[in-house]
């Protein structure tokens, strides 16, 4: 359970080969790292940028059931 909102999220896997101070890409071609994105989007402060990243993995609903 997360401390910020009390929201219970799955884990599908642990990313040691990532951290939140890696880069990616973003849908309009500029770049950011994880921590930087998180901060302004979610206005949540990683306090630990050397962590692994969790990784979830979405399913989308079947919208036909």
């Amino acid at each position: 359970m997360t401390s910020y909102n009390r929201k219970i999220y799955w884990v599908d896997r642990v990313e040691f080969s990532k951290c939140p101070l890696d880069s990616f890409q973003m849908n309009d071609n500029e770049s950011s790292t994880f921590l930087n994105y998180y901060e302004q989007k979610y206005k949540l402060k990683i306090s630990n940028g050397h962590q692994p990243m969790l990784v979830h993995i979405s399913e989308k609903k079947n919208e036909t059931a």
